[in-house]
């Protein structure tokens, strides 16, 4: 309501008028209902969150493999603690990249790894490959690394992650193993001393350069 007073003639008016505000106070009404009701939802989301991101934490710290996130628009890499003691690398001083990844990957194994990353990314794929990557003495160590691709609503990989396994003692009892059926054909084939030990230690050669 407005009131305001006017000299009209001699004669004082006092002119009054009103509007009815009912659905702009209804509308302020549930402007202030939708941002509390937003506010909570933001809060509760932030909570769980927090609560998936500790939950992470604790499943990484606690795992024996290592996890290892790529995103490819950025081109930023993360690997967890437990993939740089793989390598005894240092998790605070070196830098992940995927040049970096690529430079540790054995030299035979490379271009297979880059062809295995590059059919998940254009085909999807399943990406599970056992290579040897580098270890910081020099030597290679056998790992399982497998991984999955997060692709936008047009398919276009967008991230890619996953876990790396060492299997290290697991190839070298493959490799016994492999020694030890060769070598029992070969006793079981000949009954020349000097041959058979001549043809086990051919055998022993490739199997110790492992």
């Amino acid at each position: 309501v407005r009131v305001s007073s006017v000299d009209y003639a001699g004669n004082q008016w006092i002119l009054a008028s009103a509007r009815d505000i009912t659905e702009r106070k209804k509308a302020k009404e549930e402007i202030r209902q939708l941002n509390e009701k937003l506010e909570d939802r933001v809060e509760r989301r932030t909570v769980q969150l927090r609560d998936s991101e500790e939950r992470y934490r604790l499943v990484v710290s606690g795992a024996n493999d290592g996890i290892w996130d790529w995103d490819i628009r950025t081109g930023e890499v993360y690997w967890s603690q437990r993939f740089s003691e793989m390598l005894d690398l240092s998790h605070s001083e070196v830098e992940p990249s995927f040049d970096l990844f690529v430079e540790l990957i054995h030299p035979d194994d490379r271009q297979r790894v880059l062809d295995a990353i590059t059919a998940h990314l254009e085909r999807n794929v399943e990406y599970s490959e056992e290579f040897r990557a580098r270890h910081s003495s020099g030597e290679y160590i056998y790992v399982m690394a497998r991984g999955r691709a997060l692709r936008d609503e047009e398919g276009t990989p967008i991230r890619m992650a996953g876990s790396v396994s060492d299997i290290t003692e697991r190839k070298k009892n493959e490799v016994a193993q492999r020694f030890l059926a060769e070598a029992s054909a070969e006793l079981a084939s000949s009954l020349d001393y000097h041959t058979t030990l001549t043809s086990m230690a051919k055998l022993a050669v490739p199997h110790l350069a492992d």
